[in-house]
C-alpha cells in the first residue's frame, strides 16, 4: 500500500507517531524548528507550513492553458493549481484534520498560489509529518510584527498628492482609477469611513440584488454563492484568527485604514486623501501587529481569484526573522501572473546592513518595492536601502552580492502622511507604510487608462517616468526616484496634449497625441469634443460612451471639430496605434464667458462601423 493510501486508511485513528531521528531533521528549514521540536513542552503548539515537493510556475501554467480572456485568467489558473496540488496535499490534509478533532492542531491553511499547507500543531505532529513523501520541507512560521507601523506622528499635513501630481490625473484627463479594484493587504480596513464608504467593492459573485451595496442583509444567506471556497465574502475577507466573522475585513488597529484612504480616500470628510479616488477597495485583513507569512500568502491568493488589478501591501519580514523567501517570490510571480500587480514596502530598517535592509517580500524582483520621501523629495531617514541578494536562496541562486539588486523600484511621500484615521477623521504617519499606497493609486490610474500594458510594463512606466533624486539613475536609496503622475500619464495615456492652459485672448495651438495600443493599429478614428469630459455621454455601437455633454464651452469644441481649424480630427491610426490632431484657436475667438471653464477633447476608434474603444478625455483649462 502506497504511504498517501495508508495515510486515508489510518487517518481517523491517527495519534501522533515518532519518527527516526534523520527524519527530524532532515525536512525542517530552520535550525530554530530543530531545537522546538527538541525542548517544546508536551502539547505545546508551533506554527509550520508544510511545503510540498511540486512547486508551481503560473507563468507555464498559462502557456499549458493557451490564450484565454483576462477575466477568465484567475479561475483557469486556480483550477489547473488545485488538479496539481490536491492529489499532494490530499492525505496529510486529512490526517490534520483527524488530528484538529482531537485538539492537536488548528489553524489549517491550505494554499494553491503555490503549494502548501499551514498549521499550527505539537512537536510530536511534526515530527511525524516529517516523514510524509510529499512533503519537501517544514518550515518554522511563528507570528512576527510585520506590519510596517509608522515611525513617527504628527507634524505637518503632508504634500504628497501635490508632490506626486495626481490632481493632474484627476482634472486634465478625469483619470481617478476608475474601474480598478485595489486590495490593501494589511489590518483592515475601516469601511465606514466617510471617505472609503462609498468606494468598497463589493464582490458580485455573492451581491445577490446587484445592487452594490456593502453589507447587504439580502446578500448574507449562508452560502458560497460564487464558488470561490469563502461563504458570504462580501467585500473581502480577514484570513488572522483573532475573529469569528471571517468575512468581516473591519480594521482592528488603524493601520489598514490610514493605508486604504491614501489609496482610494475621496475627501468626503473634507480632505482629498486618495490617489486614486474613483478606484475600488477590497479590503483584506491580517492579524494586527504580528502575522504569521502563510496569512498574507492566503490574502494574496485571494486577492487574485477576486481580480484584483493593484495590490497594495505595506508589510515585510526582515530577514533575521528567516522567511521563506523562495516561496515568497514564487508565490508573488504566481500573483502577479494572474494579472494582479504587487506594490510592496521596501521597509523602515534605513540604518541595517546590506543586503539585508530591505524586508521580504519587499526585496522579490518581479514585484514593485517603495521607498519613502518627504515633501522636499529628500529621503526619509528611516526608508530601508538596498541592494538585495539572492544568491544564497536556493531555487533561485542569482543577483550576487555584491552588487545585488537595486532596490527600492521607486520612492513616494511617507513622510507625516495625512489619510484616514480608523473610522472617522484624519491623522499623519510616517513609513514606507504611507508611501507604498500612493504608488499603488497611481499604478491604479495607469491600468484603468492603459489595460493593454503588462504588469512588468506598467512597472516600468512607473520607473522611466519618475522623477530621478539623489545618485543619476535606478539607485539604492530612492529606486528610479519618486513618482510622479503627470509624467507618467504625458507619456501613456491614450489622449494627451502638449499644452493644458489656453489663453482666451491669445489663442492657443494644441498638439493631441492619440495613442491608443499597438492592439488597435490600423482602425479609424475621430476625435470630438468632450464638454466637461464627464458622463452622461453618448453611448455608441458596441456600448461604448464617449463623453459628450452640453456645456458652456460644448459648442465651441464641435465648431472647432469641424472646422479647418481642427487639423487630423478623423483618420487611421499608424502601424503602432498612435495617431496625432491639432487644435488651433484663434485669438478673441472663445465665447464670452468661457475664461474659468474648460474645452474637452476626446477620441474613439472604430472597426467595421462599430466604435471599438473610447479614450479619457483632456481638460484644457481657459485663461484670461
Amino acid at each position: 500500500m502506497s504511504l498517501t493510501l495508508a495515510l486515508l486508511a489510518a487517518s481517523a485513528l491517527a495519534t501522533p507517531q515518532t519518527a527516526t531521528p534523520a527524519q527530524q531533521h532532515e525536512k525542517f528549514k530552520e535550525l530554530t524548528l530543530h531545537q522546538l521540536i527538541e525542548n517544546a513542552p508536551v502539547g505545546e503548539r508551533i506554527h509550520v507550513d508544510l511545503v510540498f515537493q511540486t512547486q508551481l510556475d503560473f507563468e507555464q501554467l498559462k502557456l499549458e492553458l493557451g490564450p484565454m480572456a483576462d477575466k477568465d485568467l484567475p479561475r483557469a489558473l486556480r483550477d489547473r493549481a488545485l488538479e496539481i496540488c490536491l492529489p499532494e496535499q490530499a492525505a496529510t490534509l486529512q490526517l490534520l484534520r483527524s488530528y484538529e478533532e482531537q485538539g492537536l492542531a488548528d489553524m489549517i491553511a491550505p494554499l494553491w498560489i503555490n503549494n502548501a499547507i499551514g498549521v499550527r500543531t505539537t512537536a510530536d505532529v511534526i515530527l511525524e509529518l516529517a516523514s510524509i513523501e510529499e512533503i519537501s520541507y517544514i518550515h518554522y512560521d511563528p507570528p512576527r510584527p510585520a506590519t510596517l507601523l509608522s515611525t513617527t506622528t504628527g507634524g505637518t499635513p503632508t504634500c504628497d498628492q501635490e508632490t506626486i501630481n495626481s490632481p493632474f490625473a484627476w482634472n486634465r484627463m478625469n483619470a481617478t482609477g476608475q474601474g480598478m479594484v485595489v486590495a490593501v493587504i494589511d489590518t483592515g480596513s475601516c469601511y465606514n469611513h466617510s471617505d472609503i464608504v462609498n468606494n468598497v467593492w463589493v464582490n458580485p459573485g455573492e451581491d445577490l440584488g446587484g445592487d452594490g451595496i456593502v453589507w447587504d442583509p439580502a446578500d448574507q444567506n449562508g452560502i458560497d454563492d460564487d464558488g470561490n471556497g469563502y461563504v458570504d465574502d462580501l467585500i473581502g475577507w480577514a484570513f488572522d484568527h483573532t475573529t469569528s466573522v471571517d468575512n468581516d475585513p473591519m480594521d482592528h488597529g488603524s493601520h489598514g485604514t490610514h493605508t486604504a484612504g491614501t489609496v482610494v480616500g475621496d475627501g468626503t470628510g473634507g480632505t482629498q486623501t486618495g490617489v486614486a479616488p474613483g478606484a475600488k477597495l477590497m479590503p483584506i485583513r491580517t492579524s494586527t501587529l504580528i502575522s504569521h507569512e502563510i496569512e498574507v500568502w492566503q490574502s494574496m491568493q485571494y486577492a487574485a481569484l477576486m481580480d484584483a488589478d493593484v495590490i497594495s501591501m505595506s508589510l515585510g519580514w526582515s530577514h533575521s526573522w528567516g522567511p521563506d523567501r523562495a516561496f515568497w517570490r514564487t508565490s508573488c510571480n504566481n500573483t502577479q501572473a494572474m494579472g494582479t500587480m504587487m506594490v510592496i514596502a521596501a521597509g523602515n530598517e534605513a540604518g541595517w546592513s546590506t543586503p539585508d535592509n530591505v524586508r521580504t517580500p519587499g526585496d522579490v524582483p518581479s514585484i514593485t518595492s517603495v521607498g519613502a520621501t518627504d515633501c522636499n523629495d529628500a529621503a526619509a531617514s528611516f526608508s530601508s536601502i538596498g541592494p538585495v541578494e539572492w544568491a544564497s536562496v536556493a531555487g533561485y541562486n542569482d543577483y550576487p552580492y555584491p552588487p545585488g539588486l537595486i532596490k527600492p523600484d521607486v520612492s513616494a511621500p511617507g513622510v507625516n502622511t495625512v489619510s484616514a484615521l480608523n473610522c472617522s477623521g484624519y491623522t499623519s504617519l510616517s513609513g514606507t507604510s504611507m508611501a507604498t499606497p500612493h504608488v499603488a493609486g497611481v499604478a491604479a490610474i495607469i491600468r484603468s487608462l492603459r489595460p493593454d500594458l503588462s504588469i512588468n510594463e506598467v512597472r516600468e512606466a512607473l520607473m522611466s517616468t519618475s522623477v530621478d533624486l539623489g545618485t543619476p539613475g535606478k539607485d539604492n536609496q530612492y529606486g528610479a526616484g519618486r513618482v510622479d503622475v503627470q509624467a507618467l500619464l504625458d507619456s501613456f495615456a491614450p489622449l494627451r496634449a502638449d499644452v493644458y492652459d489656453i489663453s482666451a485672448s491669445s489663442g492657443a495651438t494644441v498638439n493631441l497625441t492619440l495613442d491608443a495600443s499597438l492592439a488597435r493599429a490600423g482602425q479609424t478614428y475621430w476625435v470630438l469634443a468632450s464638454g466637461s469630459g464627464n458622463e452622461p455621454g453618448t453611448l455608441f455601437a458596441g456600448g461604448h460612451v464617449l463623453p459628450l455633454n452640453q456645456d458652456a464651452v460644448y459648442n465651441t469644441s464641435i465648431r472647432l471639430t469641424n472646422s479647418a481649424n481642427f487639423a487630423n480630427s478623423r483618420g487611421t491610426l499608424d502601424a503602432s496605434g498612435m495617431g496625432s490632431t491639432t487644435v488651433t484657436i484663434a485669438p478673441a475667438s472663445l465665447p464670452a464667458g468661457a475664461i474659468g471653464q474648460v474645452l474637452s477633447f476626446a477620441y474613439a476608434t472604430a472597426v467595421a462601423g462599430s466604435v471599438d474603444y473610447t479614450s479619457n478625455p483632456v481638460n484644457l483649462s481657459i485663461q484670461p
